[in-house]
Parts: structure tokens; C-alpha cells; sequence
């Protein structure tokens, strides 16, 4: 009840380092943006959907090639919804695949869908 009512806090920490090293054991590139790129996200989206580490934003390049800049959304993932960060870098793959596989389609005269 504790809880519920706001008498005491939970305090969670995702280790990013960690999570950049299993990021790279799946071939993915896991970096911080530039203060330029990180600023530039702030005032698109607001500080409250860009998580920062070191005062810098997040991004994944898949091994596809797919830039992802990591906003509240991704960790709102492994908090609210318990989702393993090695079931993020999956679903990345799965979801860059397909997109790459659209563009190519898309490139060749056919249909996105």
C-alpha cells in the first residue's frame, strides 16, 4: 500500500555500459549523440522523452544499418513493461529488417505494403 499511496520510492538503474556491450555482442553499434544531435532532440521531444547519460542522448545502428535514436519510449519498454534489453536489440533486428526490405521494394517500383 506503501507503494500505491507514494510513502516510499523504487529506484531503478539500467547499467549502459552494459546494455552497449550487449548491444555490441549482437552487432549492433551503441553510442551517445553529439550535444548537437542530443539538443536538437530536447527540443523536438522535450527532455522528459529524452533519456540522456552523461548529458548526451542514445542511438543504436542495427546490422543493417539502421540508425535508432533511443527515446522514452525504449526504456519505458524494459521498466513499465519488463522487457528485456536483449529482447529490444531482437526486435530491432526483426523491425530494420522489414523496413530495409520495404525500401528495397519500394526502390524497385512496388508497393510499401
Amino acid at each position: 500500500m506503501d507503494l500505491l499511496f507514494n510513502r516510499i520510492s523504487i529506484i531503478v538503474h539500467l547499467d549502459i555500459k552494459k546494455f552497449m556491450q550487449l548491444g555490441s555482442e549482437r552487432g549492433f553499434e551503441v553510442g551517445l549523440c553529439s550535444s548537437k544531435e542530443t539538443h536538437e532532440l530536447l527540443s523536438q521531444f522535450g527532455q522528459n522523452e529524452v533519456p540522456t547519460h552523461n548529458g548526451k542522448a542514445m542511438w543504436v545502428k542495427t546490422p543493417n544499418g539502421i540508425v535508432i535514436k533511443l527515446l522514452g519510449g525504449t526504456f519505458t519498454r524494459i521498466f513499465h513493461d519488463l522487457l528485456r534489453p536483449s529482447e529490444l536489440f531482437r526486435m530491432w533486428v526483426i523491425s530494420s529488417t522489414e523496413l530495409s526490405d520495404s525500401v528495397a521494394k519500394k526502390e524497385k517500383g512496388g508497393s510499401l505494403l
